[in-house]
């Protein structure tokens, strides 16, 4: 029997290894870091849009793969800046690996807001660009989740993050 909710993270210390992905690895100059701090997960840094820059971003590999096929949304709990974040998910199987299926959060300040985001609303895509040939995101199992500023949003920016989870349905 499949739970009704599955936590992907509850953002302890060392729970996760989070990695920064940011657009230096084209040039750009935008940092990001991710730290856990009291049950918090906090996103932070700078966008820099010279060089062509313009995004910065941070994914962790999950300790166990999960499929998606009994599960209709992520819930996340969550206080933004003001500003546009995508969350991001890749998947197990190898032939759909470079996809990032990307679900954008609408731009808040400064509230901690708990939003219901389902997988048959992530889109797939690649460098940015969508690919409409890919499969549904609910057929595929779950490797890494991430977290990206981009949309030409300069400046610092702060996301926190309190929970993760897989909704059932």
């Amino acid at each position: 029997m499949t739970p009704s909710t599955l936590m992907l993270t509850s953002f302890q210390q060392g729970l996760l290894n989070w990695v920064p992905i940011n657009d230096t690895v084209m040039g750009g100059l935008s940092q990001s870091r991710f730290e856990t701090i009291a049950g918090e997960g906090i996103f932070s840094g700078r966008v820099s849009l010279d060089n062509s820059g313009g995004f910065a971003s941070v994914k962790a590999g999950l300790s166990q793969m999960v499929p998606l096929h009994n599960f209709r949304a992520i819930r996340i709990s969550y206080c933004p800046d003001g500003k546009a974040y995508d969350i991001r998910l890749r998947v197990q199987e190898e032939q759909w690996a470079h996809i990032a299926y990307r679900f954008t959060l609408p731009p808040s300040s400064g509230t901690w807001q708990t939003a219901d985001c389902p997988l048959d609303e992530f889109s797939p895509t690649f460098r940015g660009r969508h690919k409409p040939e890919a499969p549904a995101l609910s057929s595929l199992t779950l490797s890494q989740v991430g977290f990206l500023i981009s949309q030409r949003q300069a400046g610092p920016f702060e996301f926190r993050v309190r929970q993760l989870l897989l909704i059932g349905g």
